[in-house]
Formats: structure tokens, sequence, C-alpha cells
């Protein structure tokens, strides 16, 4: 080869190299695109914005009165505003889009006829419930990726399940749903303060559940005036996640008789109790029986004074369940209460060791209700067992009821009363009992709060006169304390009447009254010490023989022996006609 050749080679060889190193260059230079605005409806500084391929970016935000910008998009996919490495290789035009939030995190875009869902910036909850209508129009849709931020939030949130409630009617793509958790999705049709209901053909469905965390839930038997029939599998799957969860033993859930359910102990992990009712009232829960109710539910505020109606719907209340009153225990006012008493139905049926408060607790049968006053029927007179009033004013014990005298006190009678959760700051009044009034239980009284008890007697037509005020006859500061445990109980002083007058007793001294039952005793009460050996007066009527004394049905020996009984009571006359005994 010649030397001109050889020399057109080597030019033609570092031509070659230059370009390559030329293309190179013009490779590696970064790549700069245009990106155009729309703001679609809305204002923005900048129409345009130049970007470089792989460098981070920002685009301006846009503004429009009556919305807040939801992002720019490039056909259906949001282009995020900042903080990212731009990739997209060519020029491109992205479009504003807007939103209308709620105030609960959800933002919804305007569609012919309402609004559809497009984004969720809520809390991350167990329960999501996305509204039926927006300012006044139905919400209509739910955009694809509109929850695709609770990913995050649901990642650190351990293992829970999840559940969403849609508007009945509402389109949506399931497979658009993704959350990273177990998700539970229903649509609903109403909702209440506490529950999610769908409506079907022959009635409702229950399938959620927004109420307050109980140990007992109560799941109406109407809502709208519509019935509930059913109650689906997973309605209360979230208390799990509730605060306090870990700290309730059982669940009790209250459910309409003939209700198909699915409720049971798979996720909440805790012993679980199901009961049916067929009637609610302010403050009760009834299971209809046929030919009485029975009481399986309590449904009224705490109180110290616990009273079960006697019917309703005019049907007899003849039963009341077990540990129908545990929740009380929970409340806050629990500690502030030193005493519970509870007023039953005279005959109905109950276990009275399912009905143990962890306090002094008294149970008292009834037969009639009046003015506050619980009575009990004990043949020719009443007996008040209960107040279920308070002391605004004077209370008044009447003379009689229903045409019979009101003749005894009985024990505990005023013990709640003067015991209720704000006795403390309470200003009480008087109790007054008739002059004519013949016992009255050691326990019918209780110093807290300063009640002070009078004796009146009758001057006529609706008109009384005080006699003197009991505590004037005797030193109220003579009080036996009992220990029981770590509560002090106070055996405040015994309030009797015999015939010589009103007096005080404190400790095992009983009051013992006579009635000859025809016949005539020159004894008409007397004291006996228990544990102490005694003699009873033998009473005398002409043309018969006196058989003995008796108290509810049983002999009480008439000499000799130990007293054993520990109340106060009247003995009553037993005879025998001798005209009888001679045929």
């Amino acid at each position: 080869m010649s030397k001109r050749g050889r020399l057109i080679i080597a030019i033609s060889g570092l031509l070659l190299v230059a370009i390559i190193a030329v293309a190179v260059i013009l490779l590696m230079m970064p790549e700069e695109y245009t990106v155009s605005l729309d703001a679609n409806g809305g204002s923005v500084s900048s129409t345009q914005v130049v970007v470089t391929y792989g460098d981070e970016y920002s685009l301006p935000i846009p503004k429009r009165d009556g919305y807040v910008f939801h992002g720019w998009f490039r056909d259906g996919e949001r282009v995020y505003e900042t903080g990212m490495s731009w990739d997209i290789g060519e020029n491109i035009t992205l479009v504003a889009k807007w939103a209308i939030v709620n105030g609960n995190g959800l933002y919804f875009d305007e569609v012919d006829g309402g609004y559809a869902l497009v984004d969720y910036t809520g809390s991350a909850s167990s329960e999501v419930i996305i509204p039926a209508t927006h300012n006044g129009k139905p919400v209509k849709s739910i955009a694809d990726g509109a929850f695709d931020r609770l990913k995050t939030y649901y990642a650190s949130m351990g293992d829970i399940s999840v559940s969403f409630y849609f508007p009945s009617g509402v389109e949506y793509n399931p497979e658009s749903i993704d959350i990273g958790k177990m998700l539970r999705v229903s649509e609903y049709d109403f909702l209440s303060d506490s529950y999610i209901l769908k409506n079907d053909n022959d009635g409702l469905s229950v399938v959620g559940y927004r109420g307050d965390l109980k140990s007992s839930i109560f799941v109406p038997l109407t809502y709208n005036d519509l019935p509930i029939k059913r109650v689906e599998s997973g309605t209360f799957d979230g208390l799990k996640n509730r605060s306090g969860f870990s700290k309730i033993a059982a669940f009790t859930f209250y459910l309409p008789s003939g209700v198909v359910h699915g409720v049971d102990s798979t996720v909440l992990n805790k012993d679980i109790k199901v009961v049916e009712y067929d009637y609610i009232s302010e403050r009760y829960v009834f299971k209809d029986k046929v030919d009485y109710l029975s009481v399986v539910g309590y449904l009224g505020e705490f109180n110290s004074t616990i009273f079960v109606p006697y019917t309703f719907n005019s049907i007899p209340v003849k039963e009341i369940e077990g540990n129908i009153f545990e929740e009380l225990k929970t409340n806050i006012n629990y500690s502030k209460v030193t005493a519970f008493s509870f007023y039953f139905p005279n005959g109905s049926k109950y276990d009275v060791q399912s009905f143990d408060m962890g306090k002094e607790t008294h149970i008292a049968d009834y037969d009639a209700v009046e003015d506050n006053f619980v009575y009990k029927n004990k043949g020719s007179y009443w007996s008040v067992v209960g107040y279920i009033g308070d002391f605004s004013e004077d209370v008044i014990v009447p003379m009689e009821y229903e045409e019979k005298a009101v003749k005894e006190l009985g024990a505990y009678l005023f013990w709640n009363s003067t015991l209720k959760v704000d006795h403390e700051s309470a200003s009480f009044s008087r109790v007054m009992l008739h002059n004519q009034i013949t016992l009255v239980d050691k326990f019918a009284f209780t110093r807290a709060g300063g009640l002070k008890v009078s004796l009146y007697e009758s001057t006529g037509e609706n008109t009384i006169r005080e006699i003197i005020e009991l505590s004037k006859l005797f030193d109220w500061t003579k009080q036996v304390v009992i220990k029981e445990g770590n509560d002090q109980l106070i055996d405040v002083v015994t309030l009797i009447r015999p015939a010589f007058g009103w007096s005080a007793y404190t400790g095992a001294k009983y009051y013992v009254r006579f009635d000859a039952n025809g016949g005539k005793v020159n004894v008409y009460d007397m004291e006996i010490k228990r544990n102490k050996a005694y003699e009873l007066p033998v009473p005398t009527m002409d043309g018969y023989s006196f058989e003995g004394w008796y108290y509810n049905g049983e002999l009480i020996a008439q000499s000799g022996e130990t007293w054993k009984y520990t109340t106060h009571m009247e003995l009553t006359a037993k005879w025998t006609d001798n005209k009888k005994e001679g045929e």
C-alpha cells in the first residue's frame, strides 16, 4: 500500500473515533422533556415545566375555589407532584384532578348525578365506612386505587382483619381494593348509632357494629319499622381491635328470637354467650316463656337500687336470669356505692347466688309499688320492703295502702336511698313514720347523709302532725361496727314500737309482739335476747284451748328453750274449738 493510502486510513480511523466519542457524549447528556399542565378549571403558576430525565422534580400545585387538588394525572394514572425521579421519556400533558373532602379523609370527584370516591386518607381502622351521600348527592362509585394509601398504614398494624362498608349499589372493582390484609366488604342501606344494616327482601341483616365496646351487646328487634332477621358472620370481629378489648373476659350477645346469626368465638377468642329475647323495655330485655316473661338482660343506667317490674306488656314477669347485672361491676360508679338492693316480683324464680355483686347485697320480693314505696302483702296488712325514691323532700310512710294498714318496715328499706352515688353532697330531709306502725327492722335505716327519722300522727284528712324526732328518744352514737373482710357495715340503731313507746336497741336483742287472735294476753310484747332461755305468755279465750304461738306457720315453743331467731317477729295464737273437740 502506498504512503498516501496509509495516511487516508489513519485519518479515517481518527474521524471514526471522534464520531463515536461525540455520540457517547451526546448519549450521556441529560435528556430534557416538556411537561404541559392542564389545570382543568383551576389556575396554575406555570402551564409548562421542563424536566430532566432521572432527576428529582417538583410540579406546581394548582388552585381552584371550592375544591381540593387531588393530583396530576396522565391517562388515569397519577404522577406525583414531588420527591421522585422523572422516568417518563417523552413530552407529555398532565391534567389536574379535583376532589371535595368531607372532613374524614374522603376525597370525592363529581360524576354524573353524584360523586365518586377517588382517595381515602383517613385513619387505618379495622372498620371503614363510606357514606351513602355527600353534599346531598349519592356516592355512586369508588375509583380504582382509592384505598392505595392504606397499604402503607396497614403494613405496620400486624395481623388484623379489616371490614369495608359501601353503600348498596355503589360501583367498584373488587380486584382494585388490595390493602394487604384480610378484607371483608359489605354493602349497607342503613346506619344507626350502633349498627350497619342491609335491607333484604324479608327484613334487615346486621352486617357491622359501630357501637361502644361492652361485655353485653344488644341487637334491636327492628330498625325503621323493619324486622331484623339476620346477623352476618364477622359483624363483631372489629371488637378485637378496640381499646380495652383485652380487659373483657367474656361477651354476651342479645339477639331477637329466631334471628339467624353467625356469632362465634373464632375471631374474638373469648367466651361468648348468645341470648335470644322477645321484648325490650327502657331498662330490661325479656324472653317470652308463653305464659310469663323471663328477664334475660339489663339495659338501665347504673343504680344501686334495681327494681324489676311486675308485668310488661300486660304479661307477668316470673323469672330473673342469673348474672344479668354483672356489667354494673365495671361501671365507674361501682366503687362509690357500698350496697345493692334488688326488688323482684313476689313468686318469681331466681338464683340468689347469681346476684353476687361483690358488695352488701339485699334481695326482697314485692307485690305492689305506689309512690316510690315497694310493698309486700302480709295478708291482713302491708309491709314496706323498699323505697325507690330520693330525699328531695320529706318521705312520709303511708298509714295504709289499698284499704289495708301499713304495719311494718322491712330490712334495708332506706339503705340504698341514702347511699346513692351522690350521697356525700345530698341534703336529706326526714323520714316520717306513723304512730300506728308496729314493726321496724333494724336495717331499715342508715345515718349516711344525715337521715332523720320522725314519728307522726294523723290530724284529719290529708294532714299529719309530727310527734317527735325519734333521734331525741335515744342515743344515735351507740352503734355496733361489724367488720366483714375489708368492708365496714354499720349496724345502726334498731327502731321498734312496743306498747310502752319507741325504744332503741343495738346488738342481739329482738322484739316479739303477741297477737292473741281473738283471745286475751297479759303481755302485749317483750324483749328477748338471742341464745337465752325464755318463757312466753299463755293467752286465754272462752270456749277455746290454746295450741301455741306460731310464726310463719312454725310452732314456737312456749318456754324453756333457747331463743334461736335473729329477727323481730309477731307471733299469732292458734286455738282449738272445745265444742268441736267434744263432738
